[in-house]
């Protein structure tokens, strides 16, 4: 399962504006299903300036967080988490979103977080941000929203992974 979140900015309080994710099969490494939705933002939100040129969301579509929290509960709970900067970032924001709201979070039985896996597998790399590993890789421009960046990180996983598997093999 690799998700993604768009967010109101970096500084608090942080909003959630989009959630993206695509559930893929673990053996063929195809996509199986795709779900993506706008949040609105909580009244007396806002979206930082920064973040609206980058994504360019402006919080106002979209259904309220605790109207799309079960199915995104549904989707991520007991599943393996895939995404970019996911530990730092995406988790904990979603954790408080759910908290915020009174509801549980839902539970990864194992997360994989490409920002980390780049850096134990790209040493080399000076920048591990999705934009210049996508360049590297030839992956194409990133979209800034959730569910371009899904696609996006789940094809960085994929070559991460060969370049792991050549290195073992090369004893590089």
């Amino acid at each position: 399962m690799v998700w993604d979140l768009e967010t109101s900015g970096l500084n608090e309080p942080i909003h959630i504006l989009e959630f993206g994710c695509i559930v893929i099969d673990r053996k063929t490494l195809q996509e199986v299903h795709r779900f993506e939705t706008k949040v609105r933002l909580p009244e007396g939100g806002r979206v930082e300036e920064g973040a609206r040129r980058i994504h360019g969301l402006d919080g106002k579509d979209g259904m309220p967080f605790a109207d799309v929290a079960d199915r995104i509960h549904a989707l991520l709970d007991g599943q393996i988490w895939v995404g970019h900067n996911l530990a730092k970032f995406d988790v904990p924001v979603l954790q408080l979103y759910y908290s915020q709201n009174d509801l549980p979070a839902p539970q990864p039985c194992k997360v994989i977080d490409t920002v980390l896996l780049s850096r134990e597998t790209l040493k080399d790399q000076r920048s591990h941000r999705l934009v210049d590993l996508a360049r590297r890789f030839g992956l194409g421009e990133q979209t800034h929203r959730a569910a371009g960046d899904c696609d996006q990180t789940a094809q960085l996983l994929q070559r991460l992974a060969v370049h792991r598997l050549i290195d073992s093999v090369l004893g590089a």
